[in-house]
């Protein structure tokens, strides 16, 4: 099985997600100019996923849609939450994101594993060693500094994927009704509603409030009124 295949069959069979089929989104595409990144197939392009806290997601060349969220959503929401998805794909989000978080927890997560493996014992991890042996503690050890990096990488990074999001609702607003996007906001936020929690104070802020979003949406859709 080619690299392609194994991806479409982790995508399809192995996550569950059902090929959607839909000729606006289709249109929509062209217009954009999303085409060039899309895969040939219509029918591997844009996806029904069983669980999608966010709703909406770009993922190399896909577009994944939340079912129950997507059977809330009307004709022009679609299109509104497609056309911030489409933004993603266009301005290489998904591979800016992996060079800023995911490649360098990679690396020091993997640095961080291969030194302690010579200094079990000055670093006090032998009872960590007894435990587990010397592999499986190498092992844990890079996938925890990998959690513990790309945790702080949230940080570091927070307001420039806020700022992702707000480029992508303001791309939209250019090629859909904006009271259309927020609309689609309200329900995902009815949807699934973001209960505060003393822990929640203290993790990264990745996406910018709703009202503020609501409001640089409006804002945008007024100006391309007048």
């Amino acid at each position: 099985m080619s690299q392609t295949g194994v991806i479409s069959w982790l995508i399809t069979r192995a996550a569950k997600n059902v090929p959607l089929q839909s000729v606006a989104l289709d249109n929509l595409s062209e217009v954009m100019n999303v085409n060039k990144i899309f895969r040939r197939n219509r029918l591997d392009r844009f996806y029904r996923a069983r669980f999608l806290m966010q709703g909406g997601m770009a993922f190399l060349d896909r577009i994944f849609f939340d079912a129950t969220y997507l059977e809330m959503l009307t004709s022009d929401e679609v299109l509104a939450v497609g056309s911030h998805e489409f933004t993603h794909l266009n301005r290489r989000h998904g591979l800016k994101k992996f060079l800023r978080l995911i490649l360098p927890s990679i690396i020091i997560g993997a640095i961080i594993g291969f030194l302690v493996s010579f200094n079990f014992a000055l670093l006090g991890f032998v009872p960590l060693l007894s435990i587990f042996g010397k592999n499986a503690s190498i092992l844990l050890l890079g996938v925890l500094s990998f959690a513990l990096v790309y945790m702080a990488c949230l940080y570091v990074n927070s307001k420039w994927l806020c700022q992702q999001e707000t480029e992508c609702d303001l791309s939209a607003v250019k090629y859909v009704n904006g009271e259309a996007m927020v609309s689609a906001l309200i329900k995902l936020n009815n949807l699934r509603p973001k209960r505060i929690t003393r822990l929640d104070r203290f993790l990264p802020k990745l996406y910018p409030p709703l009202e503020e979003r609501i409001n640089a949406i409006r804002t945008a859709e007024r100006e391309k009124k007048s």
